[in-house]
């Protein structure tokens, strides 16, 4: 009789030290994962865009800084949806230059979801208009800034942003692509 106590004994530690292991996080879960990321993105412009008006050097005649917001859709690897506030600004000749603050909230693929911030910035080519669908080409690079929240938190990289703004008759439309690596915690 003992001997079977004995071996049920040993059964059972057995099987509670497989049940314990197979409820615990793998050992990987806490490493750094790099993931690349490609995402398509969609903001239509008016009337859900926002207009917060202009402002203009009084010194430096034709410099105004153009403040805006947006909803805009995101597919692929970022899928959800992002709000920001933006300004566009003209220094000098050639291309003009757009600075955006952005909460994404939503997927990223490989590292789960949440929401988070990145602060963006590029140009906006006026010169290099297309006549027929009234669009001009935008470039630019978006650098995640926020802690984040959810599986998001920690989450870190750049996404490099290359897109259309239509300037009529849905101004402030916009569709663009963005690739890049991201970091997830």
């Amino acid at each position: 009789m003992t001997k079977n106590i004995r071996r049920l004994r040993t059964l059972a530690v057995v099987f509670l030290t497989a049940a314990c292991t197979l409820v615990t996080e793998p050992a990987d879960a806490t490493v750094p994962r790099t993931v690349e990321i490609s995402a398509d993105f969609y903001d239509p412009g008016q009337p859900a865009f926002t207009y917060y008006g202009a402002e203009c050097d009084p010194v430096l005649p034709g410099v105004c800084r153009v403040k805006f917001g947006g909803r805009v859709e995101w597919f692929g690897g970022l899928s959800g949806t992002s709000t920001y506030d933006a300004i566009g600004y003209q220094e000098g000749t050639g291309p003009s230059t757009w600075e955006v603050r952005e909460t994404f909230t939503g997927t990223v693929a490989g590292c789960g979801t949440g929401q988070f911030e990145w602060y963006g910035k590029g140009e906006i080519d006026f010169a290099a208009i297309d006549l027929a669908t009234q669009e001009v080409p935008m470039e630019g690079v978006l650098d995640f800034v926020g802690p984040g929240a959810g599986d998001l938190t920690g989450i870190d990289g750049a996404l490099e942003a290359t897109a259309r703004l239509r300037l009529f008759p849905a101004f402030g439309e916009q569709h663009g692509h963005v690739t890049g690596t991201v970091t997830c915690h």
